[in-house]
């Protein structure tokens, strides 16, 4: 039995999270595809195996990746709307 204490938990995600693909990846479980390193998307799905799907504004799918491929950001605001 794994101890609690041994398992640190990657950073909990919810949907509608702000999140930016890691700058240094040398790789992805499920592929970068046309992902560029560093981009900043919105996590559209979270799926049964904790998973990700992230939006990202240049690509027509989803970004399938794991919690670890990237981390939070702070959404910001361009001219007093939310972006």
């Amino acid at each position: 039995k794994a101890d609690p204490e041994e398992m640190e938990r990657v950073q909990e995600f919810k949907i509608g999270d702000w999140v930016c693909i890691r700058p240094f990846l040398t790789s992805t479980k499920y592929g970068l595809g046309s992902v560029t390193l560093g981009s900043i998307g919105i996590v559209y799905c979270i799926r049964p195996d904790s998973s990700l799907l992230i939006e990202l504004s240049y690509l027509p799918t989803s970004w399938h990746c794991e919690p670890e491929e990237v981390e939070h950001v702070v959404p910001f605001r361009v001219r007093n709307k939310l972006v």
